[in-house]
């Protein structure tokens, strides 16, 4: 919600495949750990194998910044459209945290609502994790900051490997 109609699969693996494409070969390539499919678009096969191959490194990220951001994200869209994804997730969710999640989201407290999705998705994402090269600690909201730091502690941890 609140995103851009996604597009066909064929056009989101042809977009896939030219951005891939116009990177240096020689330098890695830092992507996002998902599954196959993003909604209703999946990942290049090949491309998915390798990501599966490619050492993982898992950032974590306090709740309550997560928290923070979602609400930032989500809070100024119309509450139907939160209503409705509540609703998608409802039964695996637990139909007693989608009905708190509902009347949290009636009064506005979107910290609630966030806190009641996160603790769903995290459970839910829990059991699909793989093993981690190594884990950080990132707890901010500017992307630019988690980046830098994230890259400054990969390169600390290269070299002390070295």
């Amino acid at each position: 919600i609140g995103q851009a109609v996604q597009p066909r699969i064929e056009m989101f693996e042809n977009e896939l495949v030219a951005r891939l494409l116009a990177f240096d070969a020689i330098q890695p390539i830092w992507v996002e750990d998902e599954s196959q499919s993003i909604g209703h678009v999946f990942i290049y096969g090949p491309f998915f194998e390798q990501m599966r191959r490619a050492p993982f490194f898992r950032l974590n990220t306090a709740f309550e910044v997560r928290v923070e951001r979602l609400v930032t994200e989500y809070a100024g869209l119309p509450d139907e459209e939160l209503v409705n994804a509540i609703g998608k997730i409802a039964k695996r969710m637990g139909p007693q945290h989608a009905k708190v999640a509902l009347e949290c989201l009636k009064q506005g407290n979107y910290a609630d609502v966030a806190r009641i999705a996160l603790a769903y998705y995290d459970k839910a994402y829990a059991h699909n994790l793989r093993p981690s090269l190594s884990d950080f600690q990132l707890d901010t909201n500017n992307t630019q900051q988690a980046v830098d730091y994230f890259l400054e502690l990969i390169t600390k941890s290269i070299n002390v490997a070295q």
